[in-house]
């Protein structure tokens, strides 16, 4: 699969307004239940043994939790694929390999083993969030809505039990969300399914939790925006980027309210060539966190350089761009369409990656780097 797979739109995604309502309706009275609502298939009886004295699969488990510390993810990834193969029964391992995936940028492979933590262990709301998040990222918010709509509901039923957890394990599994945070991001799957009223109502309710989270005035500056309440929508976009929120100034810049007016946004909107489609509507933005991909650019820039063949045809500058290319290729054909500040990011994290590499010195600086990358995709 391409590294931008996780992108992939559903263009049709339009079921009824109510998921939220149907799902929290439901008389789920058993773990099942929850599993048959999201995937529409039932979860037959199975073996969710999940402590194991195996000291092989303990080990190739440990291995990989320390390679994903150390950000070793391929390495992380082999380990919890061994310790998978010694017991294919245990939940835990497969949550733990949907993180390593999901910091490679797979998300469609983390999403296929939180499946398989669910249909193997018990169900956990953390578990329905997680996967909740990686649709909203997909922009699937069908089923993103679906997924978090559970997890508000197991929360209430285990609020006690959280208490004694912690929010997340070694090797990156989440076992626990703050409730504004949940707010916010069933608010995202609302957002992109149009139901603005819902939405807001949502972020609202994050603000109110935590006053402070950047995020939440991020997509209600978006909401507003949506809903042709540009004033106001401005106004929360600020108020994001004041309180840190890395998108927050590019929309600004986007919408040409920033002090750092973006010119790259104005060669997107006067191009007359657009092959990949890059967009500057803040609908299309991205809104879920974008994933740290600087490792896997990283160790594919180096592979380049060491191919000594390539590099005798041509210069540093070309290989980059071609590579930057490729990337916004698969984007553009999982999207339909590349979202600037999903472009902006990739250029950022290449761009850094590349310092660690034999092209570091292939462009002159990073406004020299990012004005190529813009020039070559808007100009025949």
């Amino acid at each position: 699969m391409g590294i931008f797979d996780f992108f992939k739109s559903k263009k049709n995604d339009n079921q009824s307004d109510n998921i939220r309502f149907s799902v929290q309706s439901e008389t789920a009275t058993s773990s099942e239940d929850y599993y048959l609502i999201l995937y529409g298939e039932p979860r037959p009886q199975r073996d969710s043994k999940t402590i194991s004295t195996d000291p092989q699969m303990l080990n190739f488990q440990q291995q990989a939790i320390n390679l994903y510390e150390n950000e070793d993810y391929q390495g992380a990834l082999d380990y919890a694929t061994k310790a998978i193969q010694r017991e294919p029964s245990n939940y835990y391992n497969y949550s733990l390999r949907a993180s390593i995936k999901e910091n490679m940028g797979d998300v469609d492979g983390a999403l296929d083993d939180l499946k398989k933590s669910l249909y193997y262990g018990k169900d956990w709301y953390a578990t329905y969030h997680s996967i909740a998040t990686l649709y909203i990222r997909k922009q699937e918010p069908s089923m993103g809505l679906k997924a978090i709509s559970i997890a508000f509901k197991l929360k209430e039923s285990n609020k006690d039990l959280e208490q004694s957890i912690p929010s997340v394990t070694p090797g990156g599994v989440v076992l626990r969300v703050e409730l504004y945070v949940m707010y916010a991001n069933r608010a995202n799957a609302e957002f992109q399914l149009k139901q603005y009223e819902s939405a807001k109502r949502d972020v609202e309710q994050s603000l109110r939790i935590n006053p402070d989270y950047a995020r939440a005035y991020f997509l209600k500056g978006l909401i507003y925006i949506a809903m042709n309440e540009q004033e106001s929508g401005i106004r929360f976009l600020n108020i994001a980027a004041e309180k840190g929120d890395p998108f927050a100034l590019s929309m600004l810049a986007q919408i040409g309210q920033s002090e750092n007016s973006d010119k790259y946004s104005q060669m997107i909107d006067n191009a007359n060539f657009n092959p990949f489609k890059l967009t500057t509507e803040p609908r299309l933005q991205v809104t879920q966190g974008f994933p740290d991909l600087v490792n896997v650019f990283r160790s594919e820039l180096q592979n380049s350089a060491h191919d000594t063949i390539l590099r005798q045809r041509q210069d540093d500058k070309t290989i980059v761009k071609v590579y930057v290319f490729g990337l916004i290729e698969s984007y553009y054909q999982n999207a339909g369409y590349v979202p600037k500040n999903a472009l902006d990011q990739i250029i950022e994290q290449v761009y850094k990656a590349m310092q660690y590499t034999d092209f570091a010195y292939a462009f002159h600086s990073f406004d020299n780097f990012k004005y190529e990358i813009y020039y070559s995709f808007l100009n025949k």
